[in-house]
């Protein structure tokens, strides 16, 4: 295994403290092509307000910790939500959840 560059590990960090999601190129790819081959979803219209807004936290790398702490909720309740995004939009990834909050305007 290679480690990083400087300028490498300098790119990754400001990307992921501006909220994009670390994701390697070959990773980003095949969750553009599963969800290109999928399309939109009807489930994007069932998430609640609530949902939509901790997608939204999500998407930009919050842990679920500091999502509860966003909204005044329990930890608990956070991951209550997340497993219901996660059912909705049949994932099973954060960096899928990221890409679904991106591709939903929620990243703004």
């Amino acid at each position: 295994m290679t480690t990083p560059s400087r300028d490498m590990l300098i790119r990754q960090l400001t990307q992921t403290a501006q909220g994009i999601p670390a994701l390697s190129p070959s990773v980003a790819r095949r969750i553009m092509e599963h969800f290109q081959r999928t399309g939109p979803s009807a489930a994007d219209d069932a998430l609640t307000s609530r949902e939509r807004d901790v997608l939204a936290l999500i998407g930009k790398g919050f842990r679920n910790s500091e999502v509860a702490q966003a909204f005044d909720l329990f930890e608990h309740t956070v991951a209550g939500h997340i497993k219901n995004i996660y059912k909705k939009l049949d994932i099973s990834s954060r960096a899928e959840a990221s890409w679904h909050a991106v591709r939903l305007g929620l990243n703004g």
